[in-house]
């Protein structure tokens, strides 16, 4: 399955003009220049790791994690890959993670922070300047709740989450 958007604006030509509102960077890189060195090098070997597993760009990665500094470190790695980042709440029941994984077709899925660390040294480090992102790229798929029956995926691009 390929994850798309399903809207595209009548003046999107207008907003992607050089120069324009949506001529930013990716994810990454606008949050790299104020990543200290320690956590930028965690965040290039988890995307190291993540490559080395078979992510590539466009690919789905999917957790189910608390809120702890791996899911962080998660989604900037993905974001290095151009890869999408498929938090599952923590609190989402099995039937309704099942539901929402299948609408993604995640290439990894993740369940503990030890699944995260042990992501380190799998593969070359991924560094910012080595990175496949694009600006188009799809950088998260959120999931609604499920109130109206099963989750639905709500998807961000990249230039729109570093626009904001």
């Amino acid at each position: 399955m390929t994850l798309k958007p399903t809207l595209r604006p009548t003046r999107a030509a207008h907003y992607l003009r050089p120069g324009g509102p949506w001529d930013t960077p990716t994810l990454d890189a606008v949050l790299a220049e104020t990543t200290p060195g320690a956590h930028a090098e965690h965040i290039a070997s988890i995307a190291g790791g993540l490559r080395a597993r078979g992510v590539k760009r466009g690919d789905a990665v999917a957790w189910q994690l608390r809120n702890v500094e791996q899911a962080v470190v998660l989604y900037r790695a993905c974001w290095r890959l151009g890869a999408v980042a498929v938090p599952v709440h923590h609190g989402m029941g099995t039937g309704d993670a099942a539901a929402a994984l299948a609408q993604v077709e995640p290439r990894v899925v993740l369940t503990e922070p030890e699944d995260v660390d042990g992501l380190s040294g799998l593969g070359p480090p991924v560094t910012v300047a080595k990175s496949a992102a694009r600006p188009a790229d799809l950088a998260v798929a959120l999931f609604t709740s499920g109130s109206t029956g099963t989750p639905k995926a709500v998807l961000h691009t990249q230039r729109g989450l570093a626009y904001k």
